[in-house]
């Protein structure tokens, strides 16, 4: 348990390590990640998450400083249905300014932070309004109606990808979007003008980078007339935001994967949304007009390493439950993000994390001129011709050219615990597992073709009832998904989730499609269902090696749900394949109810500790007896002690203690007793 909000990520990746080597569970109280809670509690302990290993030393801010520049004033925060819109709309609400405006295009992210925002912060008026920028009339409407003191402009198109194949939409939105609050912001007397800007914007390779340093350049030239003072703020990727990659793995773990990675030398930036927010209003309330100050991101990471703790995170091992598929840099991605170009310069300022790039701002009426120019090639829609024109606004763009090898520089990174790629080279199974597993099919086959009359009768059975088969098909839960990559071939019939999350954590074995007879339709059904052959079928998974002769029954999912829950040691039943037979069915015991199902794990359980040839030979010999002589299998005796949980499933409640007076003793713990119930 890490308890201390002030423990730095370094160390606690330490600990992670160390614990993980150890398989042991690392779980944090609410406010590691977001240092500035200063309240925790223990109904509040969570695992540990991603931001926990990543977080750098807390945001000090200077309230004072931002307070003087949000309280009491009419703020406008264009972008506020977005992931870093909505929490600069959130920090500033708790400032109590006049005012807020919050601004954007999409009506349903923008509903969601209204209410948020009415809900916290009564006292403070929150405006919605559905306005897009690039709507020079609305955009002109919204500050002559609010006035704002501030703006924080957070609108903007950032999936780089998306961006390169419509380039159009970056120019029309980012550029011409930026210009015209830029201009509408001079008009209307706004006192400080803040663009969100990325580290995209230094020698950038991409559209969207681009597009980002015109619009700083559209800050820069018009800070040179205008009494409104235009502040730039760069920094990289945030965590959780809607277009960061840690969304786009965990929707990859719950379908079952594979993790996509662009390169395995791929390396970004990343801070958590709620610090790169207060960072960027400390640095709102530092700048000076034309200032492009810089967030300090800390140190890179690979987006490989990231893949991998999150397997670890879910619980999985990469190459047994998931793979990671490296698919190759995309149309204007980096290798490696930088955070300034070679003619910027440097100065530092009065926060330790804030940094300043000076550069020279180009005379503003020759870059209008060019911006009207892009515009109007955007309206046009030729690709090629934007970034013909983008190239020549900013001189440093420039396409990159991607090796298939490509070396990566030598920067320090931030090695996450799990950032060790798995030993290949390992078998999935032995050679005595293979051999196993080919004479358990030879066996089966001959099974099959002993009972073929059996087959061929049910079958005239079912055709003579108006059916088209004597099988009922269903998915059953075998062995756990460790055994060997999950979906390696496509399975006939997907099984049905009622949650996504059910597929990676709630059910711990893969989905088997199974069958068995129908035992309803007549006296051949009946005959089969008298000698406990209805199951006769799964020799065919046997054959096709999903199944074993011997071994825990294979169970319904809503069963595994169920009983998983009440049952500690439920899931190391999964560990081995399911059999045809097994101690459990040969017991006689019932699976309707807690006891029943109690009894029966204790014996699949003894099974996975003393599976061996001798004890499936005798079980095998047991099951052949009960067949032939076509009787209920005796009850045996329980194999091992019950846990508390577990006695506590099967205990009966207040009114049942005469019943409870005729149950079997505890059960006891020698193996050698529980041998001598399997043999007798």
């Amino acid at each position: 348990m890490i308890s201390d909000p002030d423990m730095p990520a370094k160390v606690v990746r330490e600990i992670a390590s160390f614990c993980a080597q150890a398989n042991v569970r690392v779980k944090t109280l609410q406010g590691l990640a977001d240092h500035q809670a200063g309240r925790t509690a223990l109904s509040q302990m969570r695992d540990m998450r991603i931001e926990d290993l990543l977080g750098r030393q807390p945001v000090h801010l200077d309230l004072n400083e931002v307070r003087g520049l949000l309280r009491g004033q009419c703020v406008l925060v264009t972008g506020a249905g977005g992931s870093i819109g909505s929490e600069l709309a959130r920090q500033i609400a708790s400032f109590v300014p006049a005012e807020l405006v919050l601004l954007d295009h999409a009506e349903n992210g923008l509903y969601y932070v209204h209410n948020e925002l009415a809900a916290l912060h009564p006292g403070v008026p929150v405006h919605p309004v559905i306005c897009d920028v690039k709507d020079a009339e609305g955009v002109e409407r919204v500050l002559a109606r609010f006035r704002p003191s501030v703006v924080f402009h957070a609108a903007a198109h950032k999936h780089v990808p998306l961006l390169e194949a419509n380039p159009r939409e970056a120019v029309l939105n980012n550029v011409v979007g930026t210009r015209h609050l830029v201009r509408a912001a001079d008009r209307h007397g706004v006192s400080k003008f803040v663009l969100i800007s990325t580290d995209k914007a230094v020698n950038p390779t991409s559209v969207m980078g681009a597009s980002k340093r015109v619009c700083e350049m559209l800050l820069q030239s018009r800070s040179q007339r205008s009494r409104t003072r235009f502040v730039a703020v760069r920094f990289g990727n945030v965590l959780g935001s809607d277009g960061s990659v840690i969304p786009l793995f965990q929707r990859q773990l719950e379908r079952g994967g594979p993790i996509t990675v662009t390169h395995p030398e791929a390396r970004r930036y990343f801070m958590t949304i709620p610090e790169a927010v207060r960072l960027v209003l400390q640095a709102a309330a530092m700048g000076r007009g034309g200032d492009v100050l810089l967030l300090d991101m800390g140190e890179q990471v690979r987006i490989v390493d990231l893949a991998r703790q999150l397997i670890r995170m879910a619980g999985l091992h990469e190459g047994e439950d998931i793979e990671i598929v490296f698919t190759g840099l995309r149309p204007g991605e980096k290798l490696c993000e930088e955070l300034h170009s070679d003619t910027e310069r440097t100065r530092i300022t009065r926060h330790e994390r804030i940094l300043v790039w000076e550069l020279d701002a180009r005379d503003e009426e020759s870059l209008l001129n060019e911006v009207t120019e892009l515009e109007a090639l955007a309206h046009e829609g030729n690709p090629g011709a934007i970034k013909r024109q983008l190239r020549r606004l900013v001189p440093e763009y420039a396409e990159p050219s991607h090796e298939v090898l490509e070396a990566a520089p030598k920067t320090p990174v931030v090695e996450l615990p799990a950032a060790t790629a798995p030993r290949a080279g390992v078998p999935s199974q032995t050679w005595q597992a293979t051999t196993r597993s080919l004479v358990e099919s030879f066996v089966a086959s001959l099974l099959v073709a002993i009972s073929l009359p059996i087959w061929v009768a049910l079958w005239i059975e079912a055709r003579s009832s108006g059916h088209k088969s004597p099988l009922i098909r269903e998915n059953r839960i075998g062995a756990s998904r460790r055994r060997d990559q999950r979906r390696s071939t496509p399975t006939e019939m997907p099984i049905e989730r009622r949650s996504i999350e059910r597929r990676t954590q709630d059910l711990k074995g893969v989905a088997i499609r199974c069958a068995r007879f129908r035992v309803d339709l007549g006296p051949v059904g009946r005959w089969v269902a008298h000698h406990h052959l209805e199951t006769l079928p799964w020799l065919l998974n046997v054959m096709r090696c999903e199944m074993a002769l011997v071994g825990p029954r294979p169970e319904r999912e809503e069963q595994v749900l169920r009983w998983r829950l009440l049952l500690p040691s439920y899931d190391r039943r999964f560990s081995v394949l399911p059999g045809v037979t097994g101690l459990a069915q040969i017991s006689g015991l019932p699976d309707a109810d807690a006891e029943g199902i109690t009894r029966r794990l204790h014996y699949d359980l003894h099974y996975v500790e003393h599976r061996s040839l001798l004890l499936d030979l005798r079980t095998m010999t047991r099951t052949a007896a009960l067949v032939l002589r076509a009787e209920d299998p005796p009850p045996m005796r329980p194999m091992l002690a019950a846990t508390p949980l577990e006695e506590r499933a099967s205990a009966p409640a207040a009114g049942d203690e005469a019943s409870a007076q005729s149950r079997p003793a505890p059960y006891p713990s020698s193996s050698a007793t529980a041998v001598k119930g399997v043999t007798r």
